[in-house]
């Protein structure tokens, strides 16, 4: 997604001619840069710090109080870490058209540990439902989730549109890439029947290929000295390949006691998809270059790309808690800090 407009230079030539020459000045403006070669290249980085979020991928409740009143639920600890976009574009003359290619690389994780006090107790959400009806009770718990965000777009933008300060450049494209999602769980606890403590290790993988359309509007409004504010939106609708694999272990060795599960579910979906970013840039252009500046705060959100198996309780009465496996669907997100650098030449 383009994060900032290009400088522009103005050169007048006699007649169109092909060996016509023209007095090139520095100047700043936001409309996109014009080639006099008649077509030009651009090399774009991003330098990204945004903060992930994506719900119901939390591994654990804690409850408490008489009969188990009260719950809590573990909330993973999200923080801000660092990414990177690089671009690259092919555009002929100011009458021309522009081809961009982007890769957006984000590898983000998180992770959270609970432990239990006297009277209370931990329930497992994700993992096998045999961590439940085998009576294990955990009294700690650790939980990291990481994401292999890699995604690449393939955008063709007209001509820009101009009225007065502002310019307006619509887009379509291609987007596709993948989304892996690795959770992994440990709980320490006991055996409740055989009276050993045990553990129980939950390894969950979540991967996502896709492939889909795009469309957008990058915009902006010069505000002079080469300084413009800038506002770009894109949706896309992609179709993609969800692979979800689950495995567990629950190990009690005083009482020479294993289990071992696996899970497994392939299904093919269409998501869409939207990225907004809005922010400050600053152009400067001399002859056949062009150089921009830019800082945004951009936001990137997908539906329902939480797909994960979940081992729900239900109170079973005389028979204490009873495992209900169902899908808890969750949105991912993304959102922060993008710093930009770009040359055209």
């Amino acid at each position: 997604m383009k994060s900032f407009a290009f400088a522009s230079l103005f050169c007048m030539a006699v007649g169109g001619m092909a060996d016509s020459s023209c007095y090139c000045e520095p100047s700043f403006s936001v409309v996109p840069f014009e080639p006099q070669n008649g077509y030009g290249v651009g090399i774009e980085g991003d330098f990204l710090y945004w903060l992930p979020n994506i719900d119901n991928v939390e591994a654990s409740v804690k409850y408490s109080g008489e009969n188990n009143r009260f719950a809590h639920v573990e909330e993973l600890h999200f923080k801000y870490q660092p990414g990177f976009r690089i671009s690259a574009d092919v555009h002929s003359d100011c009458r021309g058209f522009l081809l961009q290619a982007s890769w957006t690389s984000f590898y983000p994780n998180a992770e959270r540990n609970a432990a239990i006090a006297f009277g209370e107790g931990l329930i497992s959400l994700y993992g096998h439902t045999a961590t439940l009806v085998t009576g294990f009770s955990a009294t700690s718990s650790h939980q990291r989730w990481e994401m292999k965000y890699d995604m690449v777009d393939l955008f063709l933008e007209p001509p820009f549109f101009s009225y007065k300060s502002f310019s307006f450049t619509p887009f379509i494209g291609v987007r596709g890439g993948r989304i892996d999602q690795p959770v992994h769980v440990n709980f320490e606890g006991n055996f409740l029947a055989l009276n050993s403590p045990a553990s129980s290790i939950i390894d969950i993988d979540q991967k996502f290929w896709c492939v889909g359309a795009t469309s957008g509007m990058n915009a902006a409004w010069d505000i002079g000295a080469g300084f413009s504010f800038f506002g770009n939106f894109l949706a896309s609708l992609v179709y993609g390949h969800f692979k979800i694999s689950e495995e567990y272990l629950i190990e009690a060795p005083a009482a020479a006691t294993t289990l071992i599960g696996f899970y497994e579910d392939h299904s093919t979906r269409f998501r869409p998809n939207f990225q907004a970013a809005f922010g400050f840039n600053w152009d400067y252009s001399w002859c056949e270059y062009a150089f921009s500046l830019s800082a945004a705060y951009e936001m990137v959100l997908w539906l329902n790309q939480n797909q994960f198996i979940a081992s729900t309780t239900e109170d079973g009465g005389p028979s204490g808690f009873v495992a209900a496996p169902t899908r808890f669907k969750g949105d991912l997100g993304m959102g922060g800090l993008s710093v930009s650098a770009g040359l055209e030449f």
